[in-house]
């Protein structure tokens, strides 16, 4: 049997298992200054100057739900790799060459994989989390990949993507940007961004679909 955890080959330390919920301390930072409320309706003009129709009762309310609004972004909250500071930003390209900047998913909450091929719990979460990329995308959730290209070759990871039909974004990590920023160790490793951009949960390993759907769940109801 496979060991349910790799860590990368020059790591020679234990693997941890689940960092979930590491309290963070966020510093106190001072208002800006005065929040900018919405403007009133304005009320110039004349009551008997306004047509009949204007003086009705007002239609019952639409049955839709109303939109959600958008998440508060701190920019005063420190960044780093660690739950409750904002994600660190990056670009990268994707398997079929597209641009992809962490920055433009602002308002969306994100759940991003590190992963290598040669890693076989990588291989066992990925059809996971295909799964759930068909299901969660639905709510508003973005599922994206990196791969460990240094360690690995675009053959080998195109070759993951057809065997298991993945169609979320495989981004390349050229350069280790991703590792180095996110100071990754093990594989797999899942980082749960909310959609004010701030790390809500980090996993090292690989993870059930019943843990994910829990975290994923949380995270979109705004409980992680």
């Amino acid at each position: 049997m496979q060991s349910d955890k790799q860590t990368k080959p020059t790591d020679n330390k234990p693997l941890k298992k689940a960092v979930q919920g590491l309290a963070v301390e966020q510093p106190t930072v001072p208002p800006a200054g005065d929040p900018i409320l919405p403007a009133a309706p304005s009320t110039t003009g004349s009551l008997a100057a306004a047509p009949a129709s204007a003086l009705e009762p007002p239609a019952p309310a639409s049955q839709n739900p109303p939109p959600v609004p958008n998440p508060v972004i701190d920019p005063n909250l420190a960044v780093g790799p660690q739950v409750g500071l904002r994600a660190p930003d990056f670009s990268l390209q994707t398997l079929d060459g597209k641009p992809f900047r962490l920055s433009e998913m602002a308002g969306r909450p994100v759940l991003i994989n590190y992963w290598a091929t040669w890693c076989i719990p990588c291989k066992v979460e990925l059809p996971i989390l295909e799964k759930l990329h068909q299901e969660y995308q639905q709510k508003g959730l973005y599922i994206v990949s990196v791969n460990a290209i240094d360690q690995d070759s675009v053959d080998k990871v195109q070759g993951i993507v057809d065997q298991f039909s993945m169609t979320f974004p495989v981004l390349l990590d050229q350069g280790g940007q991703f590792a180095s920023l996110y100071k990754t160790m093990f594989f797999p490793t899942t980082v749960l961004v909310d959609a004010s951009g701030v790390i809500r949960e980090i996993n090292l390993g690989d993870s059930t679909e019943d843990e994910l759907r829990l975290s994923l769940d949380k995270i979109l109801a705004g409980g992680l």
